[in-house]
């Protein structure tokens, strides 16, 4: 076992700190998963094989949590929405805000 398997995050790095990571697993919830100095480090908007910089946005006793901030290296299985998705979710989500505006009016009458 690695001697930094022990080590706390804030040993290894610190929160606002940039570092570079090449993603290798993802979580359930879609966050990439890379390590540095033996300790993992979940990153949003990151898939494996990705090789990224990110800020470490949070710290816990035994993870780190971060954000993309410049993808260096896209991985091969990174596709990019079709335009039609990205309009179709766009428009359920805005369709959703009016309901809940208009639902907000009516209670208001």
């Amino acid at each position: 076992m690695s001697d930094n398997m022990y080590k706390t995050a804030d040993l290894v790095v610190t929160e606002g700190q940039t570092v570079e990571l090449e993603i290798t697993d993802m979580t359930d919830d879609g966050k990439g998963l890379g390590r540095l100095s033996g300790l993992a480090i979940f990153v949003a908007g990151a898939v494996p094989g990705d090789k990224v910089s990110t800020r470490i946005t949070r710290l816990k006793k035994r993870y780190a949590l971060a954000e993309t901030i410049t993808l260096l290296e896209a991985s091969a299985v990174r596709v990019q929405p079709h335009a039609h998705t990205i309009r179709t979710v766009a428009a359920a989500r805005c369709s959703s805000l009016v309901t809940m505006n208009s639902s907000a009016s009516n209670a208001k009458i």
